[in-house]
């Protein structure tokens, strides 16, 4: 995870698709500042740069969902806290492998 210059907030993750699993899409939900999840975009790849992030936003969860015809595997959810020092990030579902980068 980074953040970009103009505010933009650049996502990019890992995923454990199976043999022969192309035409997998990632779905990527956001909420903001506590909101409901509204769907922002989805993608053939595992990456997402969002800069639709309404200005003075001082917090956003991102929940991102493989997809595979019918077949959908487990959201993982990603915290993002703005502030005048920069950006923290973490993520909500420690548990898993899922990881990420952040720089801010």
């Amino acid at each position: 995870m980074n953040l970009e210059a103009d505010g933009a907030v650049e996502l990019s993750w890992k995923a454990d698709n199976p043999a022969g699993a192309s035409g997998t899409v990632y779905e990527i939900q956001r909420s903001i500042a506590g909101g409901p999840f509204t769907l922002v975009d989805v993608v053939g790849e595992r990456s997402f740069t969002d800069n639709t992030i309404p200005a003075g936003s001082s917090s956003v969860v991102y929940q991102i969902t493989g997809v595979r015809s019918t077949t959908r595997g487990e959201s993982a959810q990603f915290l993002v806290n703005f502030g005048t020092a920069g950006m923290t990030a973490s993520a909500i579902n420690p548990g898993d492998d899922t990881s990420f980068h952040m720089a801010g």
